[in-house]
């Protein structure tokens, strides 16, 4: 079960999704992100916290601290497992940062419930760190566990197709970092590329 989160902690979690959608959207690999007492004075929070961010982000590959100069962004980890999927490698390079500054990054901690079966399906996700679980819940408390997909992997891709309810439930088995990206935001996406080689939906997983 997951407990209700504290004031602290949704603050801690509105500034770790702040600084990855920028480290995302407008950062290259050598960016200046700040300093720790930059960042504190920004968010108006204590180092202890910002500290707290910035290792859950160093954690994931996505920036380095480096004494006396502050966070620098590192090569974006997230581009890189994009390009090693099937379905997104014969993509150029331009194509794809395009289609990843178009994803939301989201953390979901352990044990949380990310879609829910029959919930609008308006959106897929690739697992770009941790494992969650595709599970069915009985009405006698029994659980049928379906997929599990893991880092590199996509859920929810039929959701892009036919906009139908979600079939199942998806839960983090442990933390889990994803990247998601909206139906209507995929249909922008081939629209501004109209010559690029996108694969055809038909050929994502369900």
């Amino acid at each position: 079960m997951v407990t209700p989160s504290s004031p602290k902690r949704l603050l801690y979690q509105k500034i770790e999704y702040e600084l990855r959608q920028r480290i995302a959207q407008d950062l290259g690999s050598g960016a200046f992100l700040g300093t720790i007492q930059s960042l504190c004075d920004q968010y108006g929070v204590s180092s202890t916290t910002i500290k707290r961010v910035t290792r859950s982000l160093a954690e994931d590959g996505l920036v380095k601290n480096i004494r006396k100069k502050g966070i620098i962004v590192q090569r974006n980890p997230h581009i890189e497992i994009l390009r090693q999927m099937p379905i997104f490698s014969p993509l150029d390079p331009v194509t794809l940062r395009d289609i990843y500054r178009r994803m939301t990054v989201k953390r979901w901690y352990g044990g949380a419930i990310i879609v829910g079966q029959e919930e609008p399906g308006d959106a897929f996700y690739v697992v770009v760190k941790g494992q969650a679980r595709e599970v069915l819940f009985g009405e006698n408390g029994r659980e049928m566990t379906l997929s599990t997909p893991g880092e590199g992997d996509f859920f929810g891709a039929m959701a892009l197709l036919d906009g139908q309810p979600r079939p199942a439930n998806v839960v983090a088995v442990d933390d889990v970092v994803l990247l998601s990206m909206r139906r209507d935001t995929l249909f922008a996406c081939l629209e501004a590329h109209p010559h690029r080689a996108i694969p055809p939906l038909t050929a994502l997983p369900l």
